[in-house]
C-alpha cells in the first residue's frame, strides 16, 4: 500500500500551507497513491482556522466543518474553507485515514469530526480527548479575570465533543500515547477503512 502520510503536531497560521505542500508533492509521484493517511495523534489543537483551512483541501470548500452552539442551544454551523492561494485539493478517489488518541484534541478533533461525518475519511487509533469548549477570559476591575465558557464544538453530524472524545471508526490494539511513533502505520488496516468510507458515501 502506498501512502501519502501528513503528520500534523499543532494548528497554526502555516499548517494549512504545509499540507498543501505535502499533497503537491504526492501528486508528482511517480507512482500513484493508494491511501491517504493524516496523523493527528498528540495534537492538542490550536487556532480553529487552520483545521477549517485544512479540511477546505479534502472536501469541498462551504461543505460544514464543525457546529458551534452557544449556551442558549443556538447553533451556527461553520464552513470548511480552502486558503485564498489554494490550488489544488487532496485527489478526492483516494481513501483518507485520520489518526487520533487521547492526546488529539480540540482543533484536532474538529478537523477528525468534520472528515469522518463528510464521509471524507475513517477514522482510526483510541478516542480523543475531548476538549470542546469555547471560553472567554473577562478581565474585572481590580485587575484579575474570569474564564467564562461562551459556547462549545459538536460535530457536523451534531455529536458533542466535550468530555466524550471522538470513538475511532476502527480502533488500533496497543494504540496508547506512551507508544506513539510517527510513520508507524503498520496495524492501520486500510481495507476496513476503505470499506467504511465507501459504505458511508452510499448511504449518505
Amino acid at each position: 500500500t502506498r501512502v501519502g502520510y501528513i503528520y500534523l503536531h499543532e494548528f497554526n497560521a502555516k499548517c494549512s500551507a504545509a499540507v498543501e505542500e505535502a499533497l503537491v508533492s504526492f501528486s508528482k509521484e511517480k507512482k500513484p497513491l493508494d491511501v491517504y493517511v493524516l496523523d493527528l495523534r498528540g495534537n492538542p489543537g490550536g487556532i480553529l482556522e487552520g483545521a477549517l483551512e485544512v479540511a477546505g483541501l479534502f472536501v469541498k470548500p462551504g461543505s460544514a466543518a464543525v457546529r458551534v452552539m452557544d449556551g442558549q442551544a443556538h447553533q451556527e454551523v461553520i464552513a470548511a474553507r480552502a486558503t485564498a492561494d489554494s490550488l489544488v485539493l487532496a485527489d478526492p478517489t483516494l481513501p483518507l485515514v485520520v489518526m487520533t488518541d487521547g492526546r488529539s484534541a480540540s482543533a484536532s478533533e474538529v478537523l477528525a469530526g468534520a472528515l469522518r461525518d463528510n464521509c471524507r475519511g475513517v477514522t482510526t487509533g483510541a478516542t480523543s480527548y475531548g476538549k470542546g469548549l469555547i471560553q472567554g477570559v473577562f478581565g474585572l476591575r481590580d485587575g484579575s479575570g474570569v474564564v467564562i465558557t461562551v459556547a462549545k464544538y459538536l460535530t457536523p453530524r451534531n455529536q458533542d465533543i466535550q468530555g466524550v472524545g471522538l470513538v475511532p471508526d476502527v480502533p488500533l490494539k496497543n494504540d496508547k500515547w506512551w507508544n506513539f511513533r510517527p510513520y508507524e502505520l503498520d496495524n492501520i488496516d486500510f481495507e476496513t477503512a476503505r470499506n467504511m468510507l465507501a459504505q458511508c458515501i452510499a448511504d449518505s
